[in-house]
């Protein structure tokens, strides 16, 4: 995976180096623990909660769970910390969107509480506030929210992650709202991670196309763009999008059971991911694990098949 050392982010005064023992794509949701889960179930005598937390057929259901549990700023902070203690790997970068525990869409106290765990963190670790696409609150005012939140806790919070995994949903975040939204981020000097090619449908190749060209528009104005940017998942673009992609050079991210997940039902050509043909032009490619309670992972189970799909060439089922 020697790889994964050849690109560096460059942000005013700071300088961050990527590593093999790096988890660079996690959702802070979906990567606390089965033990914490239960132990808060347990706190609010949530007995339904309990049996399907230790039900260990259940992936996707366990996002409802771990919301409807993680209902205060406390909690957020122990999530957190949480996180950062079960991971395996020495660097973290976690991925959380705002939310307010009551009606008046105030973000702050969850802000402060990622952030405090942040600082307390006792590992190597940065924050990403996430912007979904497709929820409806996250608008204007929210997007401008994280970005101020961003520039005010440099010191833990990396950038912006604009994410959202909803298949039939209709998209909140998209075409030249999309765009803008691009481009304000970059111009503020944070780093941002965008998930792209997640799924086989008219609309997220549409999303890809908006991407890739706001990204090749903002890299001519300014080449210091290029240094700030990620792209999650990449999995399903076109030829023409492969081609762009390319062009562009930008470091990916790859989350193994992820990704197995994503294409479980599909007929894929290993052979043909996007990430290969980058890995071997040069162009960095990083792991995640995305959510390790969904996927019932970890960090050094995800290192392995990241070995398997990208070093010894052989596909992952």
């Amino acid at each position: 995976m020697k790889k994964l050392l050849l690109f560096f982010f460059v942000m005013p005064i700071k300088i961050f180096a990527f590593s093999e023992d790096g988890d660079y794509h996690l959702h802070l949701g979906g990567s606390v623990s089965r033990e914490f889960l239960q132990s808060l179930a347990v706190n609010d005598v949530r007995d339904d909660l309990i049996a399907q937390i230790n039900d260990p057929s259940l992936s996707i259901k366990l996002f409802s769970i771990s919301h409807q549990l993680l209902n205060s700023p406390e909690r957020i902070k122990s999530a957190t910390l949480d996180v950062i203690n079960k991971s395996e790997a020495s660097y973290l970068e976690i991925r959380t969107g705002l939310r307010s525990f009551d009606e008046s869409k105030n973000y702050q106290p969850y802000l402060d509480s990622f952030v405090q765990a942040l600082r307390e963190s006792p590992k190597a670790v940065k924050g990403y506030l996430s912007v979904d696409r497709f929820k409806s609150e996250h608008d204007k005012n929210y997007i401008n929210f994280i970005i101020d939140a961003a520039l005010k806790n440099s010191d833990v919070i990396a950038g912006i992650d604009i994410s959202g995994f909803s298949p039939h949903a209709p998209r909140m975040l998209e075409g030249e709202f999309l765009s803008q939204t691009i481009e304000k981020i970059l111009q503020h000097n944070l780093c941002l991670t965008i998930h792209m090619g997640e799924t086989q449908s008219q609309e997220e190749y549409r999303d890809s196309t908006t991407v890739l060209s706001s990204l090749q528009k903002l890299f001519e104005k300014n080449s210091l763009y290029r240094q700030k940017v990620r792209l999650g998942h990449v999995i399903f673009l076109t030829d023409e999008q492969v081609g762009i992609l390319l062009e562009l050079r930008v470091p990916c991210e790859f989350c193994p059971s992820s990704f197995i997940f994503l294409t479980k039902n599909i007929e894929f050509d290993h052979k043909k991911h996007p990430l290969k043909k980058i890995f071997k032009e040069g162009v960095s490619v990083l792991l995640g694990t995305d959510d390790t309670l969904i996927f019932q992972t970890s960090f050094k189970e995800e290192q392995n098949k990241f070995k398997q799909f990208f070093i010894l060439g052989e596909p992952m089922h």
